[in-house]
């Protein structure tokens, strides 16, 4: 299964998430925040616990990825994905919902 896990900021949920399904077996994880730095951060940091994983960095070229100004797109993004886990703030969830719904 390909997973994207929105909201992975160091020491967030998200990077927790992220380093649970890494243990899973045939999958593949792709992690995501609205800032790049969190994303490259919580790459490298998953990396090291989990160096024989596939884990992808997914963003918006160089500007993160933000639910709220890229919505409209959402749902293309989300249909490359067999699961959308949301790790940000509840009030962006209803936002993500309805494009997953989309895809």
């Amino acid at each position: 299964m390909d997973y994207l896990v929105i909201g992975c900021g160091p020491d967030s949920m998200g990077e927790a998430i992220a380093y649970r399904l890494l243990s899973e077996k045939n999958t593949k994880v792709f992690i995501t925040d609205q800032n790049p730095r969190n994303i490259a951060i919580t790459k490298n940091k998953l990396r090291q616990h989990r160096r024989k994983c596939e884990l992808y960095a997914y963003g918006f070229e160089e500007q993160g990825f933000d639910v709220i100004r890229q919505k409209d797109e959402l749902p293309v993004r989300f249909s490359k994905f067999s699961m959308i886990i949301s790790a940000v703030p509840a009030s962006l969830n209803p936002i993500i919902a309805n494009a997953t719904l989309l895809a």
